[in-house]
């Protein structure tokens, strides 16, 4: 599978997609192996969304990495270029983007509030609510994370941890001082 043939499968999966208003497909990095989807997501769609599509077109092409997906207000007139894209990138808390966890206890923590928000994955840096978690998915995963950790965690601790990266180190912070 080459960069040119998840980079059309993008384009193709962008320009269906619904929640999709404009896009633009653009490769980065070094060797141009990292996909960025910069896209004006519609009113019924978020970045999230749409990276969960884009991850699932991934997936299926067996693309071992997942698409960026930064979300905006408008495309540049003159089109995307690198100076925009690594401006974007570097200052937008609109950037979607998969961290696969580095731990057991992250790999743990991303696969239970994946299921408990019945999402396909989790990175460990996605939040709890913005990926549509309330205050009764929350209940049902610090119940888990109780039972199986034997720590006391909080509604409000979860919410206040929100990403599996601040959550892990919360737990390992109440495994030590117990």
């Amino acid at each position: 599978m080459s960069q040119a043939d998840l980079s059309a499968a993008i384009t193709r999966a962008l320009a269906d997609h619904v929640g999709v208003a404009e896009f633009d497909v653009v490769s980065m990095g070094e060797d141009g192996s990292e996909v960025v989807a910069v896209v004006v997501p519609a009113e019924v769609s978020s970045a999230i969304e749409i990276r969960e599509d884009l991850w699932a077109v991934a997936d299926g092409l067996g693309h071992e990495v997942s698409p960026v997906v930064v979300a905006v207000a408008g495309l540049p007139a003159g089109g995307v270029d690198d100076a925009w894209l690594r401006e974007k990138l570097a200052g937008s808390s609109s950037v979607s983007r998969y961290e696969p966890p580095a731990t057991p206890l992250e790999e743990e923590l991303a696969s239970r509030m994946a299921d408990v928000l019945g999402r396909p994955r989790v990175s460990v840096g996605d939040d709890f609510m913005e990926l549509g978690g309330d205050s009764l998915t929350a209940v049902e995963f610090v119940t888990a994370l109780q039972e199986t950790h034997e720590v006391s965690v909080s509604v409000a601790e979860l919410f206040g941890a929100g990403t599996v990266r601040r959550l892990t180190g919360l737990l390992e912070d109440h495994s030590s001082a117990a």
